[in-house]
């Protein structure tokens, strides 16, 4: 897989390659985030996303229903309900066109199956037909919509999302691009002014993706009113538990991926993340005493950890995902980093899932070294270290072949002192 970033944030031009485990290197505020930002942002905007445009298209449905003027409390009962929109949804994509005709009896009948007739009495045939008529003008707009517009929109939000709006390099009249291109596909997305003006989207390019910032997100994770795609799409997978209704390989995978890591990850953690009675909260189990508490209470060179630990045992990360993680390194002890440095190794022997980091411990990154190097994986990483040019910006050099020169790079402080 290879990856392009330019003019975005403080990238000049980034160009990495993802096989195995991909390294990036170098000092604070060199545009190290940046660059997985970018990945996650559109290979997310890909990720499922025929189920992204149907969503979209209900919370049209809704807001439509919401932004009608002057509807009885009982009829707001009845018609947000989204089996009426499910229902309109399969006459349009059978007959190519839905009538108003079609359209009363849907609500009719979900009107019946509720218990609310009473509504009904409240419009007479004319004043019904009226109102109706707005909401199936408005209705069919949105199911003769292209798809096309949906994906831009998903793609444009997303990108502002996680961006805050800040996603061309600022003072550059260049265009900013990102481009991901795997076997003989690609996607891509272009910005001006801070505005995507093109893009490609190619439907599930990877399983699924996860972007794991510094450990202090998990301090935040029982916030709901934090936004962030980064963080919202994190907390949901956290939450998540194996249903009743998944499927024996689903759970036969779940099983042998959680197996695999078990007694290395139990080794140092010693619990497992679990959701509070209420279902709203996020707390760590402590096998050792039997106790749980809130996981911001966690000690904080766990926390990244426990959040793989979760992911892998509700199937939430499994073969051929993606991992991107942020100074996994952050408040690990040097004898840590080099277990989390097996652990993220060991993810990609036995799943294949494909992990970039960033990093600024130049004990991390040779412990990732060393580890894929007894594992007989030492193809499979790839190492890069940002280089600032004279205006200010950013560039990554490969120096897979040549890792010294990251070391030379980050020790460099020790030989003030």
């Amino acid at each position: 897989m290879k990856i392009s970033v330019s003019n975005i944030g403080l990238i000049n031009r980034a160009d990495i390659e993802l096989d195995g485990i991909t390294v990036i290197g170098g000092y604070n505020c060199s545009g190290k985030s940046t660059i997985l930002k970018a990945i996650y942002s559109l290979l997310y905007s890909n990720s499922d996303i025929k189920k992204k445009i149907e969503e979209e298209k209900e919370k049209s449905y809704v807001k439509t229903i919401e932004n009608l003027y002057g509807v009885p409390k009982t009829f707001e009962n009845v018609v947000p309900d989204t089996r009426i929109w499910r229902q309109i949804k399969e006459i349009f994509d059978k007959e190519h066109s839905l009538t108003l005709e079609q359209l009363n009896k849907v609500i009719e009948k979900v009107v019946r199956e509720k218990g609310v007739e009473d509504y009904l009495d409240e419009f007479d045939d004319k004043s019904k037909k009226i109102r109706f008529k707005s909401l199936y003008e408005k209705l069919v707009t949105i199911l003769k919509r292209n798809d096309s517009e949906y994906v831009r929109f998903i793609f444009s939000r997303n990108f502002q999302n996680i961006f805050k709006g800040n996603i061309n390099s600022f003072g550059c009249k260049k265009n900013g691009n990102i481009k991901i291109e795997f076997d003989t596909n690609e996607t891509f997305a272009e910005f001006k002014d801070n505005k995507m003006i093109s893009y490609k989207s190619y439907p599930n390019f990877v399983s699924s993706i996860w972007y794991i910032d510094t450990c202090h997100f998990t301090d935040i994770i029982n916030d709901k009113k934090v936004s962030s795609l980064l963080y919202s799409e994190l907390r949901k997978a956290l939450y998540k538990e194996v249903g009743i209704d998944v499927s024996f390989e689903t759970f036969s995978d779940i099983e042998e991926n959680t197996d695999a890591f078990a007694n290395i990850l139990k080794e140092i953690l010693h619990g497992e993340l679990i959701t509070g009675e209420s279902g709203s909260s996020l707390l760590y189990k402590d096998e050792k005493t039997n106790t749980s508490f809130d996981v911001k209470n966690v000690a904080s060179g766990m926390k990244n950890m426990l959040v793989i630990q979760k992911l892998l045992q509700n199937g939430s990360l499994n073969r051929n995902s993606i991992l991107l993680i942020d100074e996994p390194e952050s408040n690990l002890h040097p004898e840590w980093q080099v277990k989390f440095a097996e652990i993220l190794v060991l993810l990609n022997k036995e799943l294949n899932i494909k992990i970039v980091i960033n990093s600024h411990s130049p004990y991390f990154m040779r412990a990732v070294e060393v580890s894929l190097a007894n594992y007989s994986l030492k193809d499979k990483g790839r190492f890069y270290v940002m280089n600032e040019d004279a205006n200010g910006y950013f560039s990554t050099e490969d120096v897979t072949n040549n890792t010294d020169k990251i070391y030379e790079m980050l020790y460099k402080p020790l030989d003030y002192l």
